[in-house]
């Protein structure tokens, strides 16, 4: 425990001994309002199950010594990017990206009393119990900061650098009613097929049935032409993955599709549309509020640790800007191929 944290203490668990923890954790959830409605402590474990190998689950729970409340909830996983190499480890919040068609905001719960200690606290056990090369920690623009001196108080001087994505949060436009809206959760797995989105999304519809993922979709002659995932919380109506067929590129159909989700959504009594994050600034025509959320990627400071991770940042950069300078270099429609207009990172952060 560090200097700043010897008031809390920290507990790690993973998906088979977290069950004692979850009726504390969604009283949390009502303490410290999250933004993504897939944050729900059974979905987590739904992420889990599907995507994290057993035991490699690093679910974090911070309690205040002298109350014993928890105040804090950092589920985390560890990631081998070179399976069976002792280099490249990694820790990321779950709901981090696995594979590339469902991009959701990872996120964690701090209690808004203590959310610098509890923070704190969480970091120095990652430095003090893990072997990891890099952590990416993301917080909301609600959140506090990491700060150098909690990692120093924990004994440690690593290098770190942020990244800053950005969720939009929209207001209703105009109607149109131009759309067709598809609700089956079997309508959304089918666009996932082969994929294990398609178990991540059955799994959240036997769940929450209210709150089931949807697909908005473009149909001509009954053909999909164009389709956007969404999912439902109580308040919160968050806009997932889209795809359009290459020929349909200049309809603008997701945009149109987009329109027809926040409607419903403030049809529905939601107050607040979240739309995935990524390089598509156009997105601010829905709203010029932007609710932020910060990748903070704290890398050990061990020259191997830097030395690769560095090199993943240039491998990353490459994958994500090349396909957005291919559609200005190029004429005519896009490729072929799944079009993603949410988060356009391919793979795992």
């Amino acid at each position: 425990m560090t200097r700043g944290s010897r008031a809390f203490e920290v507990s790690c668990h993973d998906r088979t001994s977290v069950g004692p923890l979850l009726p504390e954790w969604k009283t949390l959830l009502h303490r410290a309002p999250v933004r993504n409605p897939l944050c729900a402590p059974e979905r987590q474990l739904v992420w889990c199950r599907i995507f994290v190998p057993l035991g490699r689950e690093r679910i974090l729970a911070v309690r205040q010594v002298s109350t014993g409340l928890l105040v804090g909830v950092l589920p985390l996983f560890v990631h081998h990017l070179l399976p069976g190499l002792p280099w490249g480890r990694s820790v990321h919040v779950v709901g981090g990206v696995h594979e590339p068609l469902v991009h959701e905001l990872p996120e964690i719960v701090l209690h808004p009393d203590h959310a610098r200690a509890v923070l704190s606290a969480a970091l120095a056990w990652l430095y003090q119990h893990e072997r990891w090369d890099w952590v990416d920690l993301d917080v909301r623009d609600d959140q506090p900061w990491p700060e150098p001196r909690w990692v120093s108080d924990a004994g440690f001087q690593p290098s770190s650098s942020s990244t800053a994505t950005s969720c939009r949060c929209a207001w209703p436009c105009r109607r149109s009613g131009r759309w067709h809206l598809g609700r089956s959760v079997a309508t959304c797995a089918r666009a996932c097929a082969g994929t294990r989105q398609e178990a991540l999304l059955r799994s959240v519809g036997r769940l929450a049935p209210t709150t089931s993922p949807t697909v908005h979709r473009v149909r001509q002659d009954d053909v999909t032409v164009a389709a956007l995932l969404t999912f439902a919380g109580a308040e919160t109506l968050w806009v997932s993955v889209s795809g359009v067929a290459a020929w349909a590129w200049d309809l603008s159909a997701v945009t149109g599709l987009q329109q027809q989700a926040v409607e419903l959504a403030f049809a529905y009594g939601r107050r607040r549309v979240v739309i995935s994050t990524g390089v598509d600034t156009a997105k601010l025509r829905w709203s010029t509020r932007l609710l932020l959320t910060h990748r903070f990627a704290l890398v050990h400071p061990r020259r191997s640790s830097r030395a690769l991770y560095r090199l993943l940042t240039l491998v990353r950069t490459q994958r994500q800007l090349t396909p957005e300078f291919s559609r200005f270099t190029t004429t005519g429609p896009p490729p072929p191929g799944p079009a993603v207009s949410g988060s356009q990172d391919p793979g795992i952060r």
